[in-house]
């Protein structure tokens, strides 16, 4: 199948910090609810508080009027704090409840994480190395992991696009990311010839399109010409649509 056919029968779909839309985020409920719906893999938040790594989207709580900073905050202080019906979870134990053979695509958070956190976080990601995407924002997070054998995301918003689309793409060309992560915005604002020319050279540069975030059959139909995985709040209806799509392939 060439690359600027339809992807849909191999298409993944990932749960966006887990089955989010019926059962929260970022927590190992959340995440066993989105595989016992058979959701290809997971992507999550990683940030850094004082002595730990732990699985959350923001760097500030604000709960019971009272405001915690996660850079400033104890594990042991941040464990009576709950992130839906679960506790926050730490990076290694949510790690080790992720059913093998799962796309694993940890987002760390350029908030609480610096480059100097590598030694640290790759660690912990050791074991499960050859199932792990590591992305962010911050693409100057990502060399140290390349270098180290990862798989690395580059993750796109709309402050990259506004520094010119071929200053961006050289960038990414210097980079040589596994997988471009495109906001679902994109394939709405940019359309006909210019999509497809962006699209030709994102695909040379990089082995995967990744699209965030997509919750409605409109959308999956729309993004699946080029997507390779899809992140989704809605792990029943990306399946879905996955099933009956790659059926008709």
């Amino acid at each position: 199948m060439k690359k600027n056919q339809s992807r849909t029968s191999k298409i993944s779909i990932l749960a966006h910090r887990g089955y989010r839309r019926l059962y929260g985020e970022n927590t190992l409920f959340s995440a066993n609810k989105a595989f016992e719906y058979d959701a290809d893999g997971i992507e999550f938040d990683v940030q850094k508080c004082v002595d730990e790594f732990v699985i959350i989207h923001d760097e500030i709580i604000i709960s019971n009027e009272k405001t915690t900073d996660i850079a400033q905050s104890s594990f042991k202080k941040l464990s009576k704090l709950r992130s839906g019906k679960e506790r926050i979870p730490q990076l290694t134990s949510f790690l080790e409840n992720i059913p093998s053979g799962k796309i694993i695509n940890a987002e760390l958070k350029a908030e609480t994480i610096r480059t100097s956190h590598f030694k640290e976080i790759e660690k912990q990601l050791r074991a499960r190395r050859d199932e792990i995407i590591v992305s962010s924002f911050e693409h100057s997070l990502l060399p140290d992991y390349k270098k180290s054998g990862y798989k690395t995301g580059c993750l796109l918003e709309h402050a990259h696009f506004r520094k010119g689309f071929f200053r961006l793409f050289i960038s990414l060309a210097i980079q040589r990311p596994y997988s471009v992560n495109m906001p679902l915005e994109f394939f709405y604002i940019v359309k006909g010839l210019k999509l497809k020319l962006a699209m030709f050279l994102f695909n040379l540069i990089s082995d995967k399109i990744i699209v965030w975030t997509v919750n409605n059959p409109k959308d999956f139909k729309h993004v699946s010409k080029y997507a390779d995985m899809i992140i989704t709040d809605d792990v029943e209806t990306g399946v879905k649509f996955k099933n009956e799509y790659s059926s008709t392939r």
